[in-house]
């Protein structure tokens, strides 16, 4: 008997209503994952309503073309994943849509019915719904002691991971607990009274993926999958990313972490994770050790963080990234990852030092710009030579025209000054004599104005 590809159903998610009809997937050999013997496409029928009076397929087929890959953990491990390729039909989306938001009104449901994506994959892969276009069937390779990329821990917390299991096999006579539905934890509070469905599963607010239907924010207890609404969840696990330590990264933050890589021919562990509490800052990252590293940066849902990677030695990088507030995950490891050894990471704050490249702005400010690639507006400076009755001097830094007027050099104590002499224009642009030029282009030049201390930055 031909089999049937179940896009549309997660584990424990089985039934779907439209304009008053019940409606369950015939699938053979209750076969409920993707399979490669299906010639690169599926085909969902649905059959029968709340009555069973009805025996025959409905003319509401949908061809959702999909083809198999791989994605990897952040540990390297593969996952096989579906990649989709096409959507429902608008008919289709607006049924599902109305439906869960009517069975459901207490979810709020942030993004359409789709087949592009779904649960696990939106939970461990990624939550970026416009381009994430991959159906997971299972997810355990983030968490099983092959990978464990991921652990389970007993009190949640934001941004870790919920997952709903059956206690006996369910609906597929395995003998192993199914993970029937993950999400994302985006609240926790811990006075509310446990009910039991599925744990405390009531004491977490939840973003999650319906099967083929929306994105919904929902109480833990307040979804298709939990026994309490005819889904097969009996309890709850959660997962965060395994981590050697917890650092919060203050402005007196400024440490050396070691990982140590045990070998004698065994390797205990092949990475280091630590976990960064960051205020919304720059920080200078510093990672070096005797071989070539593999260093990577990610937020609080294991997304990669693009990082401006400098390589400063054969085995050092170093790199400057600005992090928001909230939880970061950098690890560090071997790039082979056999070796073994001391593997030093240095995170301090970074203090912008702003520089060339200088970029014309107006006749008053260029930007100038740090080596983060953070940029700052600043005043032109002048030679104190450039005045000879013209309106424009050449800036000195950026190269373009600087408005200085039709004015000469003005007394000391009307203007903020130094004490060579150099002074600021009532438009902010700086004029310097020679002795004060090397100073001001590092910084350390100092004007004063009534009892004002003023200096570049």
């Amino acid at each position: 008997m031909k089999k049937v590809f179940w896009l549309f159903v997660e584990v424990g998610f089985m039934v779907f209503i439209f304009k008053a009809l019940v409606f369950t997937v015939s699938a053979a050999e209750d076969n409920l994952e993707f399979n490669e013997d299906i010639s690169n496409y599926m085909e969902i029928h649905y059959l029968r309503d709340s009555g069973n009076s009805y025996d025959g397929y409905l003319d509401f087929d949908e061809h959702i073309y999909v083809n198999v890959e791989n994605t990897l953990t952040p540990n390297g491990n593969e996952v096989e994943v579906y990649e989709t390729f096409n959507d429902f039909s608008d008919t289709y989306i607006f049924a599902y849509n109305n439906y869960y938001d009517s069975l459901y009104p207490d979810a709020i449901r942030l993004s359409s019915a789709t087949a592009r994506y779904n649960c696990h994959s939106y939970a461990w892969y990624s939550q970026d719904i416009n381009s994430n276009h991959y159906w997971m069937n299972d997810p355990s390779e983030y968490y099983d002691i092959e990978d464990m990329t991921y652990e389970m821990v007993n009190t949640p917390r934001i941004g870790d991971i919920i997952c709903y299991f059956d206690d006996n096999g369910t609906p597929y006579n395995l003998t192993d607990d199914n993970n029937l539905h993950s999400g994302i934890i985006v609240d926790y509070d811990s006075s509310i009274t446990i009910n039991n469905v599925c744990g405390n599963s009531n004491q977490v607010t939840v973003l999650s993926k319906w099967g083929p239907a929306g994105l919904y924010q929902h109480m833990g207890d307040n979804c298709p999958y939990v026994s309490s609404h005819n889904g097969n969840a009996d309890y709850v696990k959660y997962y965060r990313p395994r981590t050697n330590n917890a650092y919060t990264l203050t402005s007196s933050f400024n440490n050396t972490v070691t990982a140590y890589l045990n070998g004698n021919g065994t390797i205990t562990d092949k990475y280091a994770m630590y976990e960064l509490n960051a205020n919304n800052w720059y920080y200078s990252f510093n990672i070096s050790s005797d071989k070539q590293l593999d260093v990577r940066l990610y937020d609080e849902h294991m997304q990669l963080v693009n990082i401006a990677q400098t390589i400063t030695g054969n085995y050092t990088n170093s790199f400057i990234n600005q992090l928001l507030n909230g939880r970061y995950y950098l690890r560090v490891s071997y790039q082979n990852t056999s070796q073994s050894g001391t593997i030093s990471t240095h995170i301090s704050y970074h203090s912008h030092n702003y520089g060339a490249p200088y970029v014309w702005k107006n006749y008053n400010q260029h930007k100038s710009t740090c080596l983060c690639g953070e940029t700052h507006q600043e005043p032109h400076a002048v030679s104190s030579t450039s005045f000879g009755g013209q309106q424009y001097a050449t800036c000195l830094l950026c190269g373009g025209l600087a408005s200085i007027g039709f004015i000469g050099p003005m007394a000391k104590g009307t203007l903020p000054t130094t004490i060579n002499g150099s002074f600021i224009l009532p438009n902010g642009v700086v004029v310097l004599v020679d002795t004060d030029i090397d100073s001001y282009l590092h910084n350390a030049l100092i004007f004063y104005y009534p009892n004002v201390e003023f200096s570049r930055c």
